[in-house]
């Protein structure tokens, strides 16, 4: 028989406050990945393990047969930073569609360099002159 823990968490327990972070590369690989004490690290396997010591955060017991902890650098994603209240304006360098107006969910594309991105957002605000909306980003 095998033996299944279960960890009850509260939705007030877990501090959600954390910058955006880009995709590390090879994410899919990983079936185990865990908190190391360090701000933008990440530890990562390629195989779970279970041993006690990957239960506390210690060194693995297993490491001959599902290899060692990666430690992974997180880098913050740059491009589009919301501030505090998760908020951003926008300045168009042409009129906006004279279709949106607040509540809608707009399309924003974003160029930076060579590649360009495309974000959700609601729109909080338009300007009366149709050239500034301000935009409520949403979350990936």
């Amino acid at each position: 028989m095998t033996k299944r823990e279960f960890i009850f968490i509260n939705c007030g327990d877990v501090d959600r406050e954390r910058p955006e972070v880009k995709t590390v590369q090879g994410t899919r690989k990983f079936h185990s990945v865990r908190s190391c004490g360090q701000e933008l690290v990440i530890e990562a396997k390629h195989l779970s393990c279970y041993c006690m010591g990957c239960k506390e955060g210690l060194l693995c017991q297993n490491v001959e047969y599902v290899s060692a902890w990666e430690k992974k650098k997180l880098s913050v994603n740059t491009e589009m930073i919301p501030d505090a209240t998760g908020t951003n304006t926008c300045t168009t360098t042409s009129s906006l569609s004279p279709d949106i107006s607040v509540g809608d969910f707009v399309a924003v594309k974003l160029s930076a360099g060579r590649g360009c991105n495309i974000y959700m957002a609601e729109v909080l605000e338009l300007e009366e002159d149709g050239k500034e909306a301000h935009l409520k980003y949403m979350k990936k």
